[in-house]
């Protein structure tokens, strides 16, 4: 199943899809189900992801299948990205025994991870990966669920922590009275 990354155009007044120029269904943003779009694939549990960095796939989210993911221009790939810089097969992005790998698929424009051209290289969360001009972030889940990211009011140890120091010194102030 491809997804199409570029969603320009409507329905056409028969409720018929354009194609796009390699014969692509292009769909408008808006047709999407709300958990297709930028955060939180259709099954919602947060699997695996590319996020679009760069105009025009910004915020745009692309589930990875869990063992191989082709990504290009053809609408025989398992990521569609219409962009006339990206190679109708530009990458690769494999799982094998818990590690993620992007291979160029011998790209025109290259591929790149955190600004480093790659034939082949291991990705981790939160990476950059690069095919020619689009940029998108690796992500292994999402960034609401990682505890490393999480505000300091959202860590429950960090209220504790807070409210166990306040009562100190409220407690302490009291009895110098």
């Amino acid at each position: 199943m491809a997804m199409n990354a570029r969603a320009r155009s409507s329905p056409t007044p028969g409720g018929r899809r354009k194609s796009g120029p390699q014969g692509t269904a292009v769909v408008a943003r808006e047709d999407l189900p709300a958990g297709d779009r930028a955060h939180g694939g259709a099954d919602g549990n947060g699997a695996p992801a590319l996020v679009g960095l760069t105009p025009p796939f910004a915020e745009q989210r692309f589930p990875l299948h869990p063992v191989q993911n082709r990504i290009g221009r053809s609408a025989d790939n398992t990521i569609v990205i219409d962009d006339p810089g990206i190679s109708s097969e530009h990458a690769r992005i494999d799982h094998d025994n818990g590690h993620w790998t992007v291979l160029n698929a011998l790209s025109t424009n290259g591929t790149f991870v955190n600004g480093r051209a790659v034939h082949e290289a291991e990705v981790r969360d939160g990476d950059r990966i690069t095919l020619g001009n689009i940029a998108f972030e690796f992500r292994l889940r999402e960034p609401e669920s990682d505890p490393r990211t999480a505000t300091a009011w959202q860590r429950p140890g960090i209220i504790v922590g807070g409210v166990v120091l306040l009562s100190v010194v409220v407690i302490g102030a009291i009895l110098l009275l």
